[in-house]
Formats: structure tokens, sequence, C-alpha cells
């Protein structure tokens, strides 16, 4: 009986761990996937300051918690572990970039989202020639 609970536990943890490990990847993903535009757009405006900042604070708080799980007495898988790094490294990277773009760049806010509903733009059949899907 103690050996089929113990297997239980064991079945129920690793269950856990694999829904913790995907959940932090996948939530890993959406932010970086919200920070990449900014990072494009910064990279193509030059804004070079704000990736020299944000990129090294971002692998350096991963590489710490990755560190104090991994040495702490925490009892945790690794693949865990890494999920969660990957975790602090994209949650760093969306707050930097959208931190510099809303509070510090010299850019209007709109101009982050242009093609929303009341947008106008000068030149409509410009926007036609570059992708009919735009229209």
């Amino acid at each position: 009986m103690q050996l089929n609970g113990a297997s239980c536990r064991i079945a129920c943890t690793n269950q856990f761990s694999q829904k913790l490990k995907l959940m932090g990847k996948g939530f890993a993903c959406m932010l970086e996937l919200l920070a990449e535009p900014l990072y494009i757009l910064s990279q193509t405006k030059k804004y070079y300051i704000i990736r020299v900042y944000t990129e090294p604070t971002a692998t350096l708080l991963r590489c710490l918690t990755t560190y104090i799980f991994i040495k702490g007495q925490i009892k945790v898988e690794k693949l865990v572990v890494f999920a969660l790094s990957q975790v602090v490294y994209a949650a760093c990277i969306f707050i930097g970039y959208w931190t510099y773009f809303l509070l510090f760049a010299n850019i209007r806010t709109f101009d982050l989202l242009p093609f929303r509903p009341d947008y106008q733009e000068a030149d409509p059949p410009r926007r036609r020639k570059i992708c009919s899907c735009l229209v």
C-alpha cells in the first residue's frame, strides 16, 4: 500500500512539473513576442541604448534565478528551473522595452500601434501596393 501511494505522489508531481514547464515556456514566449515589435522598432530607429541596458540585465537576472534554484535547497526539476528562468528573462525584456518606449523615447504612443481601426494613413494606395491583405 505504501508503495502505491508513493508512486502516485511521484506521478502527480511529474504531471504538475510537466504542466509547469509548458506553462512557463509558453508564458515566456508570449512575453518575448509582445516585446519583439519594440525590439525591431528600437533597431530601426537606432535606439541602441535600450538594448545596452535591457539585454545584460535580463541575462544577469536569468543566471541569478538559475543559480538560486539550482544551488539553493529548493527541490525543483531542472527543466522547471530553466522554464522559470526564461520567464524572468522574458519579463525583464518586456518590461525594459515597453518602459523605454512609453516613458523615455521621443515617440508618440499611438505610433506603437498604427493599424488600429480609426487610423488614417496619408497615402492609402501605397499601403495597397505593399500588401493587399492590409486593405
